[in-house]
């Protein structure tokens, strides 16, 4: 069935330079209930054009009961913007005005702040333009929000994995990917927002096959509109495909509210070939809560290691380092900090080949749902890669007991017996079919349960490895910023 699309609008800005203190705004400003009488109100997407700031946006007119002789300020219009950090400013409008009446080119400011936003009487055709956010060039797109139609807004970014040398794509570097939801459950359209460059460029998306697990539900989301095209929107006049899962808290609004999207993309650039890489929500908005992160910046850990981590400061080594004391002949990009986990030839200095790196005892008693993300990198040996199918592997496992292991995430080579570059094992079954891992450190995720089937026993507790078999000289893995997380 074809979906129906956003309409949007698009806009170019300058800006000013003054500071705009923060503005104390509730969350109940930001989950306002639509009245009975429909009070007119527009939710959107925001993005500075080097996607340095993202914010969701939130455009709100006084019912025409409720004007104040006391208070000027309720008497307007308003807009807050929630950055993707937290940071929220508002902007009020020029003028007051009717609901339900033709503007145009309404003026909205603050210190920090400022832009004109035009609509139809009938709520169609909601425009914003001539922003201006701390001196940088943005956009934004808005759409009317309504019982039957809400908008849920979602900021975020993408990367790229396989780059090709890409000018406005290097690895590891993050631009922005917003998107909109037409309604929090079940079918509905999705405008994205995305930058290349500087470039903007919006597109289109659908979400269906949601299923829920108790207050919380996964879509599948995909471009395209899901009858006639699976084509996003076309950078530089070629096709942009992605798709992921939105998951979303999906009890009555409220205080609960999240909203969370991930998922891949690829494109087929003009001059570099076939590109892909991630998108994922901003933390700030998605549904999950931190139970652990471990950087592997100081000496204060939250992993036990299987044997004491050790070095020859050459090329056999197992130990948290920033690469001083390991081969100078490997080298990583992206490196999220200074420091990371590394390992290569764990048996070169008597160790056994197999060797885990172990989170114990996170509690997760409270959620139903556990997911772990990491950077993973490889020092990239050219055509001369030498990962092997029989012994080499990167696993993530978790478990209830201690005891019993289940891998979630696995790192093979391809099947091939000997020397070839390792790549995601997207189904588990030992051979790697999916993403070539490379020296550039790339997030990368996976999640299990928590319910009667994974956790027989009820344990209050989960334990989280990486299962890291590594046998010979140049085969080697590093590890950045584990996050565990749950809902």
């Amino acid at each position: 069935m074809r979906k129906l699309l956003l309409s949007i609008s698009v806009l170019s800005l300058l800006l000013s330079c003054d500071v705009d203190p923060v503005e104390d705004v509730t969350a109940s400003d930001l989950t306002t209930h639509i009245t009975q009488r429909e009070i007119p109100t527009y939710k959107g997407v925001f993005t500075t054009m080097n996607s340095e700031y993202r914010a969701t946006v939130h455009i709100l007119f006084p019912n025409e009961d409720s004007f104040s002789a006391n208070t000027i300020a309720s008497n307007y219009p308003r807009a807050i913007f929630k950055l993707h950090n937290g940071e929220i400013y508002t902007a009020y409008a020029s003028e007051r005005v009717e609901p339900n009446t033709t503007v145009k080119n309404l003026e909205f400011s603050s210190n920090d702040l400022r832009f004109t936003f035009s609509v139809e009487a009938d709520g169609s055709e909601p425009t914003v333009s001539n922003v201006v956010f701390k001196n940088m060039e943005s956009s934004v797109l808005v759409a009317k929000h309504t019982r039957q139609a809400p908008v849920t807004p979602i900021t975020g970014t993408y990367n790229c994995i396989n780059c090709n040398g890409h000018p406005n794509l290097d690895a590891g570097r993050v631009q922005t990917f917003n998107m909109m939801f037409t309604t929090a459950d079940g079918e509905s359209a999705v405008t994205t927002q995305s930058l290349l460059g500087t470039t903007q460029y919006n597109g289109i998306g659908y979400q269906d096959n949601c299923v829920a697990t108790g207050n919380f539900t996964n879509c599948e989301i995909n471009s395209g509109d899901g009858s006639t095209t699976t084509v996003g929107y076309l950078a530089n006049g070629n096709p942009v495909y992605w798709s992921g899962t939105h998951n979303f808290n999906n009890e009555a609004p409220g205080a609960n509210d999240c909203s969370g999207a991930w998922g891949t993309w690829s494109w087929q650039s003009n001059s570099y070939g076939v590109l892909t890489g991630q998108f994922e929500s901003d933390p700030l908005v998605d549904c999950y809560t931190e139970l652990l992160f471990e950087d592997f910046e100081d000496a204060t850990v939250l992993y036990t290691t299987s044997v004491p981590e050790f070095t020859d400061n050459g090329t056999d080594y197992f130990i948290r380092t920033n690469g001083s004391n390991i081969g100078g002949s490997v080298s990583f990009s992206n490196i999220q900090g200074s420091s990371f986990f590394a390992a290569q030839d764990l048996d070169g200095d008597g160790a056994a080949p197999l060797q885990y790196v172990t989170f114990e005892n996170i509690m997760i008693s409270a959620y139903s749902s556990i997911q772990v993300s990491t950077y993973f990198a490889e020092d990239d040996d050219g055509s001369n890669e030498d990962w092997d199918a029989a012994n080499d592997y990167v696993k993530i496992e978790y478990s209830y007991d201690g005891t019993t292991w289940t891998p979630v995430f696995a790192i093979e080579n391809d099947g091939t017996t000997f020397n070839t570059a390792p790549q995601i094992d997207t189904d588990l079954d030992g051979i790697g079919d999916g993403t070539e891992i490379t020296d550039t450190f790339i997030k990368y995720r996976a999640g299990f349960m928590n319910n009667g089937v994974t956790n027989p026993t009820a344990s209050s507790t989960v334990s989280v490895r990486f299962a890291i078999y590594l046998d010979s000289g140049d085969e080697d893995i590093a590890i950045d910023n584990v996050l565990i997380e749950g809902q």
